[in-house]
Formats: structure tokens, sequence, C-alpha cells
């Protein structure tokens, strides 16, 4: 049993924790968070909840108030989920400069990770805010952004990873592109959802076409991160229910390279333990290609163990450490613990494209108290201070690990 609450359906705010003990050490997966419903804090979003125009319009630059809208306060886990609103259309996005162009390249268990031509690596930022989702106005947000990414960007990371599809509209992705930083595009499918109903499959299939024909020619786009430890919260990877998700992703991924052949696709879920179904499904389809991901979120010293044994594993597709983090770990020694589990990373970028920490800050989507969520893992407050030294840790660790 992991612990975790069942998730409603129709959540599109909602990220998950695991644990793991394995040896003595983290093996099942303890969950803090699931859905949760934010409330509205500041003035409305832009009618119809479009999103934010982006930063080259002007209209999102205009000054906002001199105090931020409050973070809310988290509702009660299960109760009912208000879905984040997506484009009706797909209309490519106005960006000022040219799309990027990302590949994976190489052969198992050889990689190498690109960004219009330069070899690099994932160094990411799990960014777990939903101002959106909160009500945020354009202004607030902008000026939100421009604070937390001149920081991030600082620090040493290059790529911001959500899990919020809302929160990812033309202002956050111009804000990233003005601040140096890519990222990696979510899109929330809900383990609750019954993924052999075609209705289901195809309203979610078309909200993610509408995503990637909007936003596949920004040049801030580094991957596309549809879904988040969905087969793990399925929990039994034989049953119809992981096996019907499976082949739903299989088409989902397909679809998204046929639009959009440029950006890889990666798939995250709970260290290595029940990515299955996902591998099955897209050998059958023939997908175990390099712009295909698998993200291995974990958050013990195991990361090591995960790591060395990735070219055994039998899914032929690079790695990355979707995130990464310490449960149960002394709170004092997190910062060194932080900083070992980059350099873990480090020594196996022959296979492993980078890893992402979770998570920028205490005041997050899973803001609510408790020994798992956003209060543990916040590098920094809601006023951007560092809570402790794992912040300026991981900043020296990257930038003593030059990019490959």
């Amino acid at each position: 049993m992991d612990g975790r609450p069942d998730r409603p359906p129709g959540s599109s705010v909602a990220a998950r924790r695991g644990a793991r003990l394995s040896a003595g050490l983290l093996t099942g997966a303890i969950v803090a968070g699931a859905c949760l419903v934010l409330v509205a804090a500041s003035a409305a979003q832009p009618a119809g909840n479009e999103p934010c125009p982006g930063t080259a319009s002007g209209q999102a630059s205009a000054q906002a108030s001199a105090t931020s809208p409050a973070v809310p306060t988290p509702a009660p886990v299960n109760a009912p989920a208000t879905p984040t609103a997506v484009l009706a259309g797909g209309e490519p996005v106005r960006a000022a400069s040219e799309r990027s162009v990302v590949e994976v390249r190489g052969v198992p268990y050889q990689y190498a990770y690109y960004v219009n031509g330069a070899r690099t690596q994932v160094r990411g930022m799990g960014y777990n805010v939903a101002y959106r989702a909160w009500g945020w106005d354009c202004a607030a947000r902008a000026a939100r952004y421009d604070r937390d990414f001149s920081l991030i960007r600082a620090a040493g990371f290059n790529t911001l990873v959500g899990w919020d599809e809302g929160e990812f509209d033309d202002l956050m992705l111009d804000k990233a592109q003005q601040y140096g930083l890519g990222v990696v595009f979510p899109y929330d499918l809900p383990p609750a959802s019954d993924w052999s109903d075609p209705a289901v499959r195809r309203r979610h299939l078309e909200r993610v076409e509408s995503l990637v024909r909007r936003y596949a020619n920004h040049p801030a786009l580094r991957i596309w991160g549809p879904a988040n430890e969905v087969t793990w919260q399925l929990a039994d990877v034989t049953s119809p229910r992981s096996r019907a998700f499976a082949e739903f992703y299989a088409t989902l991924v397909e679809r998204i390279h046929q639009l959009d052949p440029y950006h890889p696709i990666v798939y995250r879920d709970s260290e290595d333990l029940r990515f299955q179904p996902v591998r099955d499904a897209l050998r059958a389809r023939d997908l175990e290609q390099p712009w295909v991901i698998y993200g291995t979120n974990t958050f013990s010293f195991r990361l090591g163990e995960l790591l060395d044994n990735w070219p055994t594993a039998d899914f032929r597709v690079p790695l990355l450490v979707s995130e990464f983090g310490l449960v149960s770990y002394p709170r004092p020694e997190r910062p060194e613990g932080l900083a070992r589990m980059w350099e873990i990373i480090r020594q196996h970028e022959a296979y492993v494209l980078g890893g992402s920490v979770y998570a920028w800050t205490t005041e997050g989507i899973e803001r609510i108290e408790g020994p798992f969520t956003d209060y543990v893992f916040g590098l920094v407050d809601g006023d951007a201070r560092p809570v402790d030294g794992a912040l300026d840790a991981l900043r020296a660790a990257l930038a003593a690990s030059p990019a490959p």
C-alpha cells in the first residue's frame, strides 16, 4: 500500500512525491498530497481564462501591484477538482525568435542531448507553482516570473519542469526564454480516468494536440512531458487499466511526434518500478526511440543503483532524472545530500540526460504540512529566500560540473 489518497478525475493541479524503502532503505511509495483545489487570490484572468499574452505583445509587462497575491490555502485532499482550462484552438504562438530544435542522439545506452545543435544537459528545477490556477493576474505573474527565473538561472539551472499545463502559457514560456531557461511542458493524465473509454482518449488527445500545435515552435520548449507517475498509481502493471493507459500513451506519443518531430517526449514515473506497461506499448509500435525518454522520480540514494542498472533494465530509451530529492533525511545534511545526488547523475552522463531537483518553493502546489510535501522539499520560501544551504550547494555542484 502506497499511502497516497485516490486522485479525483479531472484534476489538473496535482503532483506525486514517492518515497521507497529497499533493503532497509526506502521501498514502497509514500505520497503526500494528491489533488489540491486552488482558489482565486487576485484579479481575474483574461476573459474565458485564456492564457496571459506573451511579452512580445507588451500587455503582460504592465506594472504589477507592490504586493503579490497570497498563495491560497489548498482545499482538503479529494475535494471536487477544477480542471485547468486548455486552449480551444491551436493557433501557433507568436515568438520573438525561431523554434528550438532538441535532439537526443545515440543508441542504447549511449545518448547525448542537444539543443539547437549544441550538446548540453538538463539541469532542471521543479517549478511547483500554479499562479494561473490560483487566479493571479498577468502582471503579478510576470513580476513573479522575473523574480524566480532570474534566481533559478543565476543558480546554474537551465530547464523548468512542471506539472500543471495551465501554468505553461504564452507568458510563462516567453519569460522562460527571456531568462535563458527551457521548459519540459507538462500535461496531466489523471490515473483515475477510464483509459479504455474512446471519449476519454479523444478528449485528452485533442487537448494535447491543441497545446502541441500552439507551442511546438516556441524557442523555450525543450521536451514534451505528458503524464506523471500514472502506472505507479495504477499499481498492478498487469491490470486492464494499466494496459489501457499504456496503449493510449503510445498513441499519444506517436501523435505528438507526428505534429512536432523537433522535440523529444518524456514519460515520468516512480523510480524504475512500474514502467513495464508503457515500455511494452511503446515497443509494440517500435517507439523505443532516442526521442522517447524515461523520467525517473527518485527520492533516496537508491538513485545510484537505479542509474547503474539502467542498461540492464530492458527499456531501450535514454534516461532523465525527472525529480530528485531526499525523503526522511536529516535536514542539516540536505545540502550535501542533494549535491551528492547531482554528482551521481553526472557520473552517468553516457545515457542519463540530466536531472531536475524537486522543488523550487515551499509555497507550492503541495503546500500542506507533512513529511513529503513542498514544506520539506522547497529550496526557497515564499519570498525566494533559501530555507537552508541546499540551493547554494546545488549552485556549487552545477558550477563544478560543466555540461558535456
